[in-house]
């Protein structure tokens, strides 16, 4: 895999009292590296109605996922399958304390892609639990099967 990638981030969230909300994704460029055996994705993010950035890193193995966010947004979480961790989530509404149980991963390499989703159980201030997938899609921005179809009128093309 190179190192200039593409990034898909998609988080699923179920709650049993509410039907299952749409998926929020996120597509950034990035910065992919194997390290010692651990994947690590180095990407920041642009906050939805702002111009200030969060710097992320994801840190995953088979069975392992850390993820570091810095900036308007911080938090390290850590999911390890049938353990269960805790975060203090920094907002600009606030601190949010939660409690991460991961019960699935599944990761696929490939030449030019990885592919790799976790879920997990996410408890919010000792309150509402939701049961919770995400899936990262890492490819190599040249060269790879990523590609992005266009939202223009026809006559704009």
């Amino acid at each position: 895999m190179e190192k200039d990638v593409i990034i898909s981030l998609k988080g699923f969230q179920h709650i049993p009292s509410n039907e299952r909300a749409e998926p929020v994704e996120v597509l950034v460029p990035g910065t992919y590296f194997n390290k010692n055996g651990q994947h690590y994705v180095v990407y920041d993010e642009i906050h939805e109605g702002t111009h200030e950035q969060t710097h992320n890193i994801l840190k995953f193995t088979e069975n392992r996922l850390l993820v570091h966010k810095k900036g308007t947004v911080d938090v390290e979480m850590l999911f390890e399958k049938e353990k269960r961790t805790s975060a203090s989530y920094q907002t600009p509404f606030g601190l949010m304390n939660m409690q991460i149980s991961a019960t699935s991963f599944s990761l696929k390499e490939q030449e030019k892609r990885i592919d790799y989703k976790v879920g997990y159980s996410l408890t919010i201030e000792q309150g509402v639990t939701a049961e919770c997938e995400i899936e990262i899609r890492i490819e190599a921005r040249h060269g790879g099967d990523f590609h992005l179809t266009s939202c223009a009128p026809d006559s704009q093309r």
